[in-house]
């Protein structure tokens, strides 16, 4: 190992309590992001819709604030990178944990509604629907464990770089799988030619919206350079790095009013304008003066479980709160919207995340104990 990685290595040792505070702050930051994402999109909550009607001015700001939230899922995969470059071991117990949470926050939304049934009267089991629910069925979960299988290779591999080598490979990912796929993705939207299919470095058919481990290990080694070489800010960095921030979310909101056509490309997470925002954010947070606090520290530890149950969440208040109707009272609508339905499912599915984690403390106790926990891939690395 060089001399240069082992001086940042002494450093890395002293980050403060204070930087990690932040990194949990941001997660619970793009926790609310992923919810905001669902609030407005079209597929999901469609607040996108009901503003286009009622205001233009109010879908420009929700597609602004929509470009910054964008970054959420990126932005996680930079933390696993940044908290995890200088893992050597990874348990098999956690890819289980995750895998079975994701099992049983699957499965509530199926046992809600045999609650209700039963309560209507209408008592109704289907071991095929019950079986389907429990199935895990989500791509961050697949491509996390994924790359948390490798990632002791892709530690050792990078580790033993120089930080010129290291930075060399970042660019050489950033062209690859981000502005090749933004240019090409682009290209294809516009002429729409199938002949174009086979032209891309992750597959032969397409990029998958960024939904692709190329693109997540990308984000994850981004992660690992600045844990292993950035501990200086510059004392006007953060007007930078805001600006770099609200640059990208306007590029990708005039995209959309001026260029819808090609708009989508714009915000997938392997877009140029995504990656750049996302590690302008993290990088922000990294200098951010916050102390530590429970509160912050107890929303960043429930990430996950929110990120799952979140929909389930939704369906909940939507019942309560209809978006249509508070959105299409134009601009106050909207942020009135923003600010109760955004946020009452995040706290909502902080709450269940919480409770449904205290419920099973004790077995995950013993659990965490046990050598199929303790598991590891891989020894000698």
């Amino acid at each position: 190992m060089n001399a240069s990685l082992v001086s940042n290595n002494i450093q890395d040792n002293t980050v403060t309590k204070q930087r990690f505070a932040n990194l949990d702050l941001l997660r619970g930051i793009c926790a609310i992001f992923v919810v905001y994402e669902h609030f407005c999109e079209t597929s999901a909550h469609n607040a996108f819709g009901f503003s286009y009607d009622a205001s233009l001015p109010a879908h420009i700001v929700l597609r602004l604030i929509y470009g910054i939230a964008r970054t959420a899922v990126p932005v996680f995969f930079l933390l696993s990178g940044y908290l995890s470059i200088n893992s050597k071991k990874q348990k098999l117990g956690k890819v289980i944990n995750l895998f079975f949470m994701t099992s049983i926050y699957s499965l509530i939304p199926f046992l809600a509604s045999c609650i209700i049934s039963i309560i209507n009267g209408n008592a109704c089991f289907s071991l095929k629907e019950f079986l389907y629910s429990a199935f895990p069925r989500n791509y961050y979960l697949y491509l996390f464990c994924g790359i948390y299988v490798l990632m002791p290779f892709l530690n050792n591999a990078v580790q033993n770089l120089s930080k010129q080598n290291y930075y060399r490979l970042i660019v050489a990912l950033f062209l690859l799988f981000s502005v090749w796929s933004t240019l090409i993705n682009s290209v294809l939207a516009i002429t729409n030619n199938e002949d174009l299919v086979g032209c891309f470095f992750t597959s032969r058919t397409g990029t998958s919206m960024g939904f692709n481990v190329a693109n997540f290990i990308t984000m994850y080694l981004i992660g690992g350079y600045l844990r292993l070489y950035y501990h200086k800010e510059s004392k006007h960095s953060w007007q930078v790095l805001f600006g770099i921030i609200l640059l990208s979310s306007f590029i990708t909101t005039c995209g959309k009013i001026l260029f819808p056509k090609i708009s989508k490309c714009f915000y997938y997470y392997d877009s140029i304008f995504i990656t750049v925002a996302a590690v302008a954010v993290f990088v922000l947070f990294l200098g951010i003066k916050n102390k530590p606090s429970r509160v912050v520290t107890f929303c960043g530890k429930h990430t996950f479980g929110t990120f799952m149950i979140h929909g389930f969440a939704s369906a909940c208040v939507e019942k309560i709160i209809s978006i249509k109707t508070v959105v299409s009272n134009g601009f106050v609508g909207s942020f009135i919207g923003i600010i109760v339905f955004v946020l009452g499912v995040y706290i909502l599915a902080l709450i269940l995340t919480s409770v449904l984690e205290l419920i099973a403390s004790p077995v995950n106790k013993y659990w965490k104990k046990s050598k199929l926990y303790n598991y590891t891939f891989y020894n000698d690395l």
